[in-house]
């Protein structure tokens, strides 16, 4: 493999044709600014320091091929992220591009007669992400006037899925606006809209794709699909919006390993005299921050890849403009678009700034911390009725997370044996209504108590800031383990650990 290295902090880059060792050799100053969010707009809130591990593997390479492209999103400073720097190991040279109209990045490679059935891209990105910070003034924000945005007319011609009912998106926004005369008014009454009638879900098919008809009828899905609704609503109501593609960042405190990240989107609105303004919607909804948070300022757990719809790429494809973009590669063989690629991305926060808004995770060998809860029986749990006395699991869930959902079944297999070991079996939801919560536990037939805890009162006492997130406490009353996922057959080996001690 060959390793190549790209990147100082705030390295420019360069365009065109020029491989990525030839810029390692080049780079020496910085780089201007990129974000979507004027300077002036926003403050810069708490920074993280993270990497990130990223892999894709392009599978099954046909036999007698002739030509691969490989476009893979390239991340690059702006006000709120700082790329230290980004090592680049594959078997074939590298170059880094840019395309036009968005001014998204991509690091391509084109190879002639390939003899490997598969083809490996590596990147070890070290970067730092800073929260943006907006308090908006909603009597300072102008009206949009002819010209204001030059480039306006291509984020209201380009945002609208062909999934959508133009007939039903106009409807919705009709009634929306009734009575909405300014233009913040208007914006933040499809934010409103969005945020009030989608729910996160991923247990119905379908979700992920930005299908906006969807979106209308069955009203949930993840972030793909609150956004692609919101940009089609605001194209229908004039608002420029445009979406913006990231790899989450968990912040998992305490954990010594990777933890796994994935693809994350969320837009920005034009608001005249403050500029592009960022929205997250689907965060909003899931309890990340507050509504009000996320109208305006962003979470710093996040590295941002690009932005914009239905792209060209650069150098250009053969095949149609891209949707969006996401943090998988784009591929082509022989000028067909080819979809057989893997993808991992691993991140780690290695170096963070103190800040008291965050706790830390509790580790093993600490008191545990007590608490009293109600759970969805209306029962209160105190947790000084088993410390000392009990081995305790602390299983922290919400009913979106896909990996919650997964573990809960472990969990359900495993009560049974080890509550005749007087194993006290606790899950406890994280900022989500008890309705919501109960419906969660009757689906899936939990026989042990499930607390609610909507205000996060216990999850920050406890330092858990992603889910999910496991606690072990001993008979001692002490931390014996403190982790996140715990597949049925961990969960079995700890508890029999934390018995036998």
């Amino acid at each position: 493999m060959l390793n190549y290295q790209h990147g100082s902090e705030g390295a420019p880059g360069f365009r065109g044709s020029l491989p990525l060792f030839f810029l390692a050799f080049c780079l020496t100053v910085g780089v201007p600014p990129a974000s979507g969010v004027p300077e002036s707009s926003a403050l810069i809130g708490n920074k993280i320091d993270f990497e990130l591990k990223y892999s894709a593997v392009v599978k099954d390479i046909p036999e007698g091929a002739k030509n691969i492209r490989i476009w893979i999103p390239y991340p690059r400073s702006d006000d709120f992220q700082r790329i230290y720097s980004i090592r680049v190991a594959a078997s074939y040279p590298t170059y880094i591009h840019q395309e036009e109209v968005y001014g998204n990045e991509f690091l391509y490679l084109t190879i002639d007669n390939p003899v490997e059935k598969e083809i490996e891209i590596e990147m070890d990105i070290l970067a730092a992400r800073y929260e943006v910070i907006n308090k908006i003034d909603f009597n300072r924000v102008g009206e949009m006037e002819e010209g204001m945005l030059p480039e306006a007319d291509r984020y209201l011609k380009s945002n609208i899925d062909e999934t959508a009912d133009l007939a039903e998106l106009k409807r919705i926004v009709d009634g929306v606006l009734k009575g909405k005369r300014r233009y913040i008014d208007k914006v933040k009454a499809l934010y409103d809209y969005v945020y009030d009638n989608m729910d996160y879900s991923k247990e119905i098919a379908g979700y992920g794709k930005g299908d906006v008809g969807r979106a209308c009828t069955v009203k949930s899905g993840n972030c793909i699909d609150f956004h692609s609704l919101f940009v089609a609503l605001a194209s229908v109501a004039g608002v420029p919006a445009r979406e913006v593609a990231n790899i989450e960042v968990p912040l998992e405190e305490g954990i010594p390993n990777y933890c796994e990240a994935n693809y994350h989107c969320n837009v920005e609105v034009y608001l005249p005299n403050y500029g592009w303004i960022p929205l997250d919607i689907s965060h909003a909804r899931k309890g990340k921050r507050s509504k009000e948070f996320y109208f305006g300022s962003l979470d710093n757990l996040r590295l941002r890849i690009g932005q914009g719809r239905n792209i060209d790429l650069a150098p250009l494809q053969q095949g149609p403009p891209l949707t969006r973009l996401l943090h998988f590669p784009y591929v082509e063989v022989d000028g067909v678009p080819f979809s057989n690629v893997e993808v991992s991305a691993l991140t780690k926060v290695y170096n963070r700034e103190a800040d008291k808004s965050y706790g830390v995770i509790i580790a093993a060998g600490e008191k545990a911390r007590s608490f009293t809860g109600v759970d969805t029986e209306g029962k209160n749990i105190n947790l000084d009725d088993y410390l000392g006395k009990n081995v305790i699991l602390l299983s922290f869930f919400t009913t979106w997370c896909g990996r919650c959902i997964w573990e809960t079944e472990g969990l359900v297999m495993a009560f049974p044996e080890y509550s005749r070991k007087g194993v006290v079996f606790l899950r406890i939801n994280v900022m989500e209504p008890e309705e919501k919560v109960a419906a969660f536990k009757s689906k899936h037939k939990i026989p042990f108590p499930v607390l609610i805890d909507e205000a996060g009162r216990i999850s920050r006492l406890y330092g858990v800031k992603y889910v999910p997130a496991n606690i072990i406490i001993n008979r001692r009353g002490t931390v014996f383990f403190a982790g996140s996922l715990l597949p049925e057959e961990d969960l079995r080996r700890r508890l029999d650990e934390a018995l036998n001690k």
